[in-house]
């Protein structure tokens, strides 16, 4: 089928080619079984191993700005709970990184996108671009010609799996260089790089996986007609504050490197713990018992009253530690401390 391309209102056509995630999940086959899955997006995996503090203090900024301009929303967080009505507040805080303006960066680089589409699509022709955007696009076809990147048709924005990787992701472009080698591609639009190239890394690496190990999906079976460079990616830079454009050689090696960390930390978020006492009851740790047995009657021994021995008693029972032998032993201790306590009140 045909690939669809975004109009300059910026609205597309649902396409086969290119499904869209649905809640941050995939919902595509599993390449090798043909299973019905849904996939974690690519970007979602590699924040797990991202450093996204000065990221969260960009985003306060944004807030305490917003509220500044709407004393009217001030008033309503006055009488708000933080756990009573996070969802409330979190709307707040949403509005008013959109009233500082938070926002305009992303959306105006989310057009800038849709217009190097359309220009790609048009063979490199400016005609269906839209006329505020056209110096831009101009300039981001000429740093592809004096790189050597050719745009491969049909190779623009289209979805992959990884099952290495356990994630599904849209990836922005396949470029052929000079020597007739396929890599795969990345458009930016943030205002710098530099602290980007890690999880661009990353992302690039993810999408070669999907690629050279199950192939592109066609909307029905996942096409493995072109493979990419396992050595490198290339990411066109085309900030959407100021007009210039660079493209920058990514090195996928790092990139899998940070995606090992990221599928390490996945695995152990999924781990779940058990209660100290339920490990101890594990045969493997049956030699524990007699340590505990001792240590539990050494408490006893100290006790100086019924109720703190029956207070020990309580927590070894917590640890599912209170055996027969510790019940004889504190049956004896308590009647001697019963005993003990007559004698001190008569």
């Amino acid at each position: 089928g045909e690939v669809s391309v975004p109009s300059q209102s910026g609205k597309r056509t649902v396409d086969p080619l290119r499904p869209e995630a649905v809640r941050g999940r995939y919902p595509l086959p599993h390449p090798d079984t043909g299973k019905a899955m849904t996939w974690q997006r690519v970007s979602n995996m590699i924040k797990l191993a991202e450093d996204t503090y000065h990221l969260e203090l960009w985003k306060q900024r944004n807030v305490a700005k917003g509220l500044a301009m709407r004393p009217d929303l001030v008033e309503v967080v006055q009488r708000l709970d933080v756990k009573a009505d996070k969802d409330q507040l979190n709307k707040i805080c949403d509005r008013s990184q959109e009233l500082a303006g938070a926002y305009r960066m992303s959306d105006e680089g989310t057009a800038l996108h849709a217009s190097a589409e359309l220009a790609d699509y048009a063979g490199g022709s400016l005609d269906p671009v839209p006329e505020h955007h056209r110096a831009k696009i101009s300039l981001y076809l000429d740093a592809l010609r004096a790189n050597g990147l050719t745009v491969v048709p049909g190779m623009i924005e289209r979805v992959i799996v990884s099952t290495a990787y356990e994630c599904a992701g849209k990836f922005d472009r396949i470029f052929r260089l000079g020597d007739g080698s396929y890599v795969m591609g990345d458009q930016k639009s943030g205002d710098s790089l530099d602290l980007s190239f890690p999880s661009i890394a990353a992302q690039l690496d993810a999408y070669r996986r999907g690629v050279n190990d199950h192939g592109v999906w066609d909307g029905s079976r996942y096409d493995d007609s072109i493979k990419v460079r396992d050595d490198f990616g290339i990411v066109v830079h085309t900030p959407s504050t100021r007009d210039e454009v660079s493209v920058w050689r990514v090195d996928l090696a790092a990139g899998a490197a940070l995606n090992a960390v990221c599928l390490t930390v996945r695995k152990q978020r999924r781990v779940k713990a058990k209660h100290v006492a339920q490990v101890f009851v594990a045969d493997a740790y049956r030699a524990a018992w007699a340590t505990a047995d001792q240590a539990w009657l050494e408490l006893a021994n100290a006790a100086h009253s019924v109720t703190e021995l029956m207070s020990i008693r309580d927590r070894a029972r917590t640890f599912d530690q209170y055996t027969e032998r510790l019940a004889d032993q504190f049956r004896l201790l308590a009647a001697e401390l019963v005993q003990v306590e007559a004698g001190l009140g008569s």
